[in-house]
């Protein structure tokens, strides 16, 4: 029997680490990792080392979460890797929730009932974002990147390209890449 402990972020640029859920793990006994730095929103399919564990997994082994929104943010998703496990005779265990018994009716049902309410916060945050970003737009603020050139180097740009100046000697002139002037180019750039 092995116990093994999957561990999942959304990304891999460092702003995000698997340190906590590693150390919880660790304290539960895990000792064999996998880590995988995708968006939770893809299915186990789409996550290599997800899927790969998945196939790995034998019967007797136990297989460990932090949480399970680390495993699955979709109810479906949730139900169909439990569903494997079962089959398998892993038994899959939560840091956050327990043991989960999918071979019984009340572990099925606590599984539904658990991967409902994260599927259901998800779907909250997403609409808190979507109202949040549509008040930002009526109050004319938009996220992302300040633009890199101001309203009157952007007419300066228009009017150099218009009388033949190439992309390239725009751009060292403001100090910018090509695909910056091009941007700039466009009807629709938005000046700092």
């Amino acid at each position: 029997m092995t116990i093994y402990g999957y561990l999942r972020v959304s990304t891999g640029d460092g702003r995000q680490t698997t340190r906590s859920q590693r150390s919880a793990l660790r304290a539960a006994g895990v000792t064999e990792f996998r880590e995988e730095h995708v968006s939770g929103t893809k299915g186990h399919a789409q996550r290599p080392v997800l899927a790969s564990l998945l196939d790995e997994l034998q019967e007797g082994d136990q297989l460990w979460v932090y949480d399970l929104s680390r495993l699955a943010r979709s109810l479906g998703d949730l139900l169909e890797i439990a569903k494997s496990l079962q089959e398998k005779g892993v038994q899959l265990r939560s840091v956050q929730q327990g043991i989960i018994e999918t071979g019984t009716p009340t572990g099925e049902l606590m599984l539904s009932i658990l991967g409902a309410i994260h599927q259901f916060e998800v779907s909250l945050l997403r609409e808190k974002t979507k109202a949040g970003v549509a008040i930002a737009h009526a109050a004319g603020r938009y996220g992302g990147r300040t633009p890199k050139l101001s309203a009157t180097q952007v007419a300066e740009a228009r009017r150099l390209r218009a009388e033949g100046a190439s992309i390239s000697h725009i751009g060292k002139l403001f100090g910018v890449s090509r695909p910056t002037v091009y941007r700039a180019l466009d009807e629709g750039y938005r000046a700092a």
